[in-house]
């Protein structure tokens, strides 16, 4: 009795050590991300009435993904451009519009299910030190300035800037950020690339 009992135990003890384990090695791999994205202007935009999904989501999503396929599945990290206090906005965001039915299907961005460390919430730049991704996309001028000249943050190899609709600008207003004119500021970061339509980001992912 007491060796089944022990043995137990070590059963118990050597899936906890597995746990741990496989929770900093997820840390690790969200360290280095294929992708950053601000969803809110992007992905994701209020219209008048509450918060929905941009029209042309799937297949934006099912074209980037096309971009990675033969290759290890993309991660895509959510970078919210707001504070940990105004978590309740953004959930109610995620989950009205939508977005959040998209993680775990392997035709869309989120092939597995979106680990905790997948989403940031940061106001003034784009992800934090630390974290050092391939792809940066944003709508805000700013943030993606206040991203490049914060030095403890890395470069990414290429930073999209989608240029916001009218709509974009609204829905960010509504989420409590106001829309900067900035962008010929961008023009001196050698990183960066200019797109108004989801096609013009899609065709920065071509090889």
């Amino acid at each position: 009795m007491e060796y089944a009992i022990a043995a137990r135990g070590f059963d118990m003890g050597a899936a906890r050590q597995q746990q741990i384990e496989a929770f900093f090695a997820q840390r690790r791999d969200w360290r280095t991300p294929d992708i950053v994205i601000n969803p809110v202007g992007t992905l994701v935009l209020h219209d008048g009435r509450g918060w929905v999904c941009s029209p042309w989501l799937e297949e934006f999503m099912r074209e980037i993904r096309g971009r990675y396929n033969g290759a290890d599945d993309p991660r895509v990290m959510l970078s919210v451009p707001a504070h940990r206090s105004g978590a309740g906005l953004w959930d109610l965001a995620l989950l009205e519009s939508g977005l959040s039915t998209y993680f775990g299907k392997a035709e869309y961005l989120w092939p597995q299910p979106m680990p905790l460390s997948a989403i940031v919430a940061l106001r003034n730049i784009g992800y934090p030190p630390g974290v050092e991704p391939i792809t940066y996309i944003d709508c805000l001028p700013d943030r993606i300035l206040n991203t490049m000249r914060n030095k403890d943050t890395a470069r990414p190899d290429r930073i999209i800037y989608w240029r916001p609709s009218d709509q974009s600008i609204t829905t960010m207003d509504r989420f409590g950020i106001g829309w900067v004119d900035k962008e010929e500021d961008l023009l001196d970061i050698v990183q960066v690339q200019f797109a108004g339509q989801p096609e013009d980001v899609v065709a920065v992912f071509e090889p």
